[in-house]
């Protein structure tokens, strides 16, 4: 489960917005679509991988004009793995 749980700036998708990214590559729900969405997808697989959850920060800002013309702004994206058959709380 990836949750936004801070944004600076202006971003696609604020506080509170989540996704759940599958194992088997299936996913549910938005955390602001393109290369943000991309971005925390990859950290979600893995996260899923590894079995460890993390906090990222994704920076909206188009790395080859060094513009806001990507939203601009940063998102902190907190990744939980939750295991198979788990509850997802420990």
């Amino acid at each position: 489960m990836a949750t936004i749980v801070d944004s600076r700036g202006s971003t696609p998708q604020k506080v509170g917005a989540k996704m759940l990214v599958f194992e088997d590559g299936a996913g549910m729900g938005t955390v602001g679509g393109g290369c943000v969405e991309a971005d925390i997808w990859r950290e979600a697989t893995y996260a899923l991988a590894d079995g460890s959850g993390r906090l990222i920060s994704v920076d909206l800002v188009d790395d080859f004009k060094g513009e806001g013309d990507v939203c601009g702004g940063t998102v902190n994206v907190f990744i939980d793995v939750w295991p198979p058959g788990g509850t997802g709380v420990d």
